[in-house]
């Protein structure tokens, strides 16, 4: 079980991460693009259900819980800002280009094997990092 703890407290960093980014996110685009503002927040609220899965799994784990969530939650609202200066359509490339990676990391730690908690919860979030990824496409098709 030693080996899963960085894995645990990695993704748990990238969902605070996530989550401090999509909520700034939604409130950047709240008046001007009402519908994209929904979606993060949306994006934002499983990012922290997915943190609070490993934080649970850690506890459970380890007997502790992980320190660190106003810091990577304060992490994800600078690289919120530090987006604001590019256009609308490369961040969420960009964005999207995040979660991909994510998805394939996920994939790949699950094709890899294992049966723990931790493996549960990555079976449990993929659809909705699936569904992260492709924020991009779903705005040029226009369903965002």
């Amino acid at each position: 079980m030693k080996e899963l703890k960085p894995e645990i407290l990695r993704s748990f960093r990238m969902e605070m991460i996530g989550t401090g980014c999509y909520d700034a996110m939604a409130r950047r685009y709240e008046a001007s693009r009402p519908e994209l503002s929904k979606r993060f927040r949306a994006m934002a609220d499983s990012e922290r259900g997915h943190g609070a899965l490993f934080q649970k799994c850690h506890a459970g784990l380890y007997g502790s819980k992980m320190s660190g969530e106003s810091f990577w939650l304060f992490m994800g609202k600078l690289s919120a800002l530090s987006q604001a200066l590019l256009p609308l359509k490369m961040n969420l490339k960009i964005l999207s280009g995040v979660e991909k990676l994510a998805v394939k990391q996920i994939e790949a730690a699950l094709a890899a094997g294992g049966n723990s908690k931790f493996h549960d919860i990555l079976k449990n979030i993929l659809p909705d990092e699936k569904e992260h990824a492709a924020l991009y496409n779903d705005w040029v098709s226009g369903k965002v």
